[in-house]
């Protein structure tokens, strides 16, 4: 059996494997549900919607980083760190004042630590996607302008500016974040490696935000508005309009585009590598000290980068294969870094 044959077998495996894992997911999930609607307080208060919301976009964000899959194809990295932002904002916020919180006892902790827990899987996304200086440039911009429009309108709940202003920001934020992650996901069409199962939640998660505040609007319109507050109750639904709607439209997309593998070429009657959008580069063989003094300090193994394959070495390179050590993806394009393996 080649190494290709076997990498296309490990591939398979990781396949079935990430399969296995989002079946279990929803199955624990599932459960969650029921065990948080059985107790659930005894209360008229609707804003125990909000803390389901957060279990909902929790699951969502496991089954999108959290679950093995074979690439970073449909993935963006510019989402990861807005999403960050957004929630790292929310908690500073939540976890010292009540304005935003769930007015029940799931107020007083499980609220804020399920959005936690959710800005650390996303640090794990974080992590396989890679990071850009063009990404962190536009995190930077989505973020200015976001707390630009929070300067203008925003709520009173935490009666202190700097608060209100952080969690209006984060909301803002969030919203153009999946603007992002749509864009990369519908430029991967059919090329892509995430599965748009984590889509539903994410459209649930966003739904009941948005249906708690529509009923809330009347409570948190401010009493004595300056600037734009007058409008911050619409506006807060509004955001949460477009955090739902962009997700549900993104999911009816791609269920028409279902994902596929990728093309295979047959030289010489065998399998080669699957053909990845990577700038090619071509391999000049090193005199034989360069070779020797690189062998010593590089590592014996490189281990495989979200189930890259690696590639083989051409004559003369002085050197086994190229291992994949970073992958970034921009921009519809997978970009991948290569070491040599000696």
């Amino acid at each position: 059996m080649s190494s290709t044959q076997n990498r296309m077998m490990v591939k398979e495996q990781k396949e079935k494997y990430g399969l296995k894992m989002q079946i279990l997911c929803w199955a624990i999930f599932a459960v969650m549900y029921v065990v948080g609607y059985m107790y659930q307080p005894d209360t008229e208060d609707p804003s125990i919607v909000i803390t389901f919301g957060a279990l909902s976009q929790l699951f969502a964000v496991s089954l999108l980083w959290m679950v093995p899959r074979a690439g970073v194809r449909g993935d963006c990295v510019e989402f990861c760190m807005l999403l960050i932002v957004a929630l790292a904002m929310r908690l500073a916020v939540t976890t010292r004042y009540n304005g935003y919180l769930p007015t029940d006892w799931t107020g007083d902790g499980l609220y804020q630590a399920l959005e936690a827990v959710t800005a650390i899987v996303a640090f794990r996304g974080l992590v396989r996607t890679g990071l850009t200086k063009m990404s962190v440039f536009k995190t930077i911009c989505v973020v200015g302008i976001a707390a630009a429009g929070s300067y203008y309108c925003y709520g009173f709940l935490n009666q202190r500016k700097w608060a209100d202003c952080a969690f209006a920001t984060s909301v803002y934020t969030e919203s153009i974040a999946w603007l992002f992650l749509a864009k990369n996901l519908v430029s991967a069409g059919k090329k892509r490696d995430i599965s748009a199962s984590f889509l539903l939640p994410s459209v649930a998660s966003a739904a009941c935000r948005t249906y708690f505040w529509y009923l809330a609007a009347e409570e948190i319109a401010p009493p004595k508005p300056v600037l734009m507050m007058e409008h911050f109750p619409a506006v807060l639904v509004l955001a949460n309009v477009v955090i739902t709607v962009i997700p549900f439209f993104t999911f009816l997309l791609l269920a028409l585009t279902p994902a596929e593998e990728q093309p295979l070429q047959v030289v010489k009657g065998e399998v080669a590598e699957p053909l990845m959008q990577a700038p090619v580069v071509p391999v000049v063989a090193a005199p034989a000290p360069l070779m020797a003094a690189a062998a010593a300090i590089a590592p014996a193994v490189v281990p495989s980068v979200a189930g890259l394959p690696s590639l083989p070495a051409p004559q003369g390179a002085g050197c086994k294969e190229f291992a994949p050590v970073r992958a970034v993806y921009e921009n519809g394009v997978l970009r991948v870094q290569y070491q040599p393996v000696f």
